[in-house]
């Protein structure tokens, strides 16, 4: 897991329907496991698209030696439109 070097594999995921106790569905994710494989590939593309699509951050010339935040990041929503994801 590249968020969290202290958390790896193995890693067991549970889940269990609402007013209930009873684990109703378990799977283990070794490091080796096709599936973790995959969500690892696919969580670090999203990431990657996710940070390109944040604002642009413009810093302004000091102007004292104490300064507010506002004063020294402006955020710049993206002016570029994102390409169309439907394909014929």
């Amino acid at each position: 897991m590249k968020s969290n070097v202290t958390v790896g594999p193995p890693i067991d995921l549970m889940a269990y329907s609402n007013d209930e106790l009873d684990v109703t569905r378990y799977r283990r994710f070794e490091a080796d496991d096709p599936a973790l494989v995959k969500i690892r590939t696919r969580w670090d593309q999203v990431l990657r698209q996710a940070v390109l699509k944040l604002p642009e951050i413009r810093f302004s010339a000091p102007r004292a030696k104490v300064r507010t935040e506002e004063e020294s990041i402006q955020l710049v929503e993206p002016t570029q439109t994102e390409p169309s994801s439907a394909t014929n």
